[in-house]
Order: structure tokens, then sequence, then C-alpha cells
């Protein structure tokens, strides 16, 4: 009786080691892709940055291609291949030390017409954001204080484009800066 309790722990001891070495492995092999790096293979994320202005962005350059710089050199339109989905950076042309943040946010609470429905809305001390649908389709606005200037990036996209755009918008918006 002895013996098989002996052979079974023995078993479950050399197994404990080789779990707990096959986990040491993995940590240490720099071989496997991080999240970042997955992320930036799956939606190859490219940098846009504005000269005049100095704001940058990250956006999928798999899914939205660059229309080119405005005129004014105050931003840059990307769009869907299908024109479809439209991701918009400028420079906003209210000022906000005349302007100021709560009334440009006040301002775009209520739309500039169209079907216009807010379902989500914050006011933080130096940006805004703003989403909802508007003529059917999904939105959603950042709006942040650059260097004394409102900088806003608006996102819309068909209903039908949400699960891809609910990934990469948390990505975009954040590196709004």
């Amino acid at each position: 009786m002895k013996k098989p309790i002996l052979i079974f722990t023995a078993l479950f001891l050399c197994l404990i080691l080789l779990t707990s070495y096959a986990n040491i492995e993995l940590k240490n092999n720099k071989n496997y892709p991080s999240l970042q790096d997955a992320k930036q293979t799956i939606y190859n994320y490219k940098t846009y940055y504005n000269e005049r202005y100095g704001y940058s962005i990250e956006y999928p350059s798999s899914k939205l291609i660059p229309q080119g710089e405005s005129g004014s050199g105050d931003g840059q339109v990307f769009k869907s291949q299908d024109s479809k989905s439209e991701l918009r950076v400028y420079r906003d042309y209210r000022d906000v030390l005349d302007f100021g943040l709560q009334d440009a946010y006040n301002e775009d609470l209520r739309g500039d017409g169209g079907n216009f429905v807010v379902t989500y809305k914050k006011l933080g001390n130096n940006y805004y954001v703003i989403s909802g649908y508007k003529n059917k389709n999904i939105f959603y606005q950042k709006t942040i204080i650059f260097r004394n200037q409102l900088c806003t990036a608006i996102i819309t996209y068909p209903e039908s484009e949400k699960n891809y755009y609910n990934k990469v918008c948390e990505n975009i918006f954040r590196t709004f800066k």
C-alpha cells in the first residue's frame, strides 16, 4: 500500500517541477509578442502628427487611409476604402481662451442638425467626449485642450462595423495628444 502512494507522490512532485520550469521558460522567452505588439500587427497602427499645431493620434492604417492634410494645415481626414467610415482630426476653429471648454462642449452637445442622439458624454478638466448616433452612423468625438487650443478627433462608422471600431477606438483616442 505504501509503494503506490510513494509512486503517486513522486509523479506529482515531478509534474509540479515540470510545470514550474515551463512557466519560467515562457516568462523568460523574449520571442513571444507582447499584447501591444499583437495589436500593432492586427491593426497596423500608424501615427499622424500635425506639424502646424503639434498634436498626434494613432490610427489603424489597415482600415483608414489618409486623405491628405487640409489646405490650412490644421488636420487630416482618414477614410475607409468604401468611404463609410471616417476619422477627422483637426485644430478646432473655436479659441479655448475666448470660447472655453465648457462652451465648446455645450455647443457640440446640441449637434449640427440631422438625426443626432447622444448616448455618452463626459466633461473632464482638459477634454470632453461625446458619443452617439448621427444620421444612422455611430460617432465618437474627443476634444482636448492642447497648447491652449482646442483639438478635435471624430470618428464615424456604420453600426455594422461596431465590433471592429469598438476595439480600435480605445487606442485611437487614448493616443490623441
